[in-house]
């Protein structure tokens, strides 16, 4: 009897002997598990982590290489637009106050610009749509040139507007047919226009030709040979004085009395000698309008 509780005895430990094996090896398996899920999820965060740090330095790198400057530059553009505006704006007023149609180069009206929303977005927006720091820099020096050429036309209306008549000779000096010069007076003013409130011109300068032949024309001194040995440069107070001025000589056209040429330039009538042809009154006229342009 006591042999076979032994018997049992031994078997009852073998059999829990291995349970207790079984046991730890599924639990060793579960730990095993668990360890390799961990790892896994570890890894993932890492590569989030990773691929977060990339885009921070990626938008970083972005925004102080590219954007932050683009949007400067923007700033730095608008700036210029509103130079340039202002300018545009003391242009034209000057412009209201002078006849420009007859001087190649210079406009009588200049149109403002616009300028740029300088938001992230909208230089992001700009940016895509193919603009670049490289591009709005020379978007820039565009500008500033256009502006330093607003400076130099409007100089040079300035000094159309009722010049004085000492300006006057020094420029048609500076044309060889121009033979010799000389200034109307109170006692010697063929058109009794001088110094007349009522569309008078304030001064006129009459100036010889040396493609007219000068013994062939009449009076003692160019005032008195008039525009007929040369032409004369009618200074006027204002614009509309000489555009009624012209507008008076356009009456005498295809007539006896046609005397010549005339055109406007500032405030000023340029007229020609009728005894040049068409193409030579032309051809005076604009040296003349060359020479009271150049700076």
């Amino acid at each position: 009897m006591q042999s076979i509780i032994s018997e049992n005895s031994e078997d009852i430990n073998n059999v829990d002997d291995n349970n207790l094996e079984s046991s730890k090896v599924t639990i060793g398996n579960d730990v095993n598990n668990n360890g390799s899920e961990e790892a896994g999820r570890k890894s993932v965060v890492q590569i989030i982590i990773f691929i977060l740090i990339g885009l921070f330095v990626a938008i970083t790198v972005i925004f102080f290489i590219v954007l932050k400057p683009a949007k400067q530059m923007t700033v730095e553009y608008n700036n210029c637009i509103s130079n340039f505006n202002s300018k545009a704006e003391e242009f034209n007023k000057v412009a209201e106050t002078v006849d420009v149609n007859n001087i190649s180069g210079i406009a009588n009206h200049i149109d403002y610009l616009p300028t740029q929303d300088t938001s992230y977005l909208s230089v992001v927006k700009s940016i895509f749509n193919g603009n670049s720091i490289d591009k709005i820099r020379k978007d820039i020096e565009t500008i500033n040139t256009f502006s330093k050429n607003i400076d130099e036309d409007m100089l040079v209306l300035k000094e159309l507007n009722c010049p004085s008549k000492e300006w006057v000779v020094d420029r048609l000096k500076t044309i060889e047919l121009i033979s010799g010069t000389e200034y109307v007076s109170e006692g010697n003013d063929p058109n009794g226009l001088l110094k007349k409130e009522d569309g008078g011109y304030e001064e006129c300068v009459y100036f010889s030709l040396s493609n007219i032949k000068q013994n062939e024309v009449e009076g003692d001194s160019i005032v008195d040979k008039g525009t007929d040995c040369g032409g004369a440069i009618e200074i006027f107070k204002t614009k509309e004085d000489a555009e009624a001025r012209c507008e008076y000589l356009a009456e005498y056209d295809n007539t006896i009395l046609y005397s010549g040429s005339y055109a406007i330039i500032g405030t000023m009538v340029i007229r020609v000698s009728y005894i040049l042809t068409n193409e030579q009154q032309y051809y005076i006229t604009d040296l003349i309008v060359d020479a009271f342009t150049k700076q």
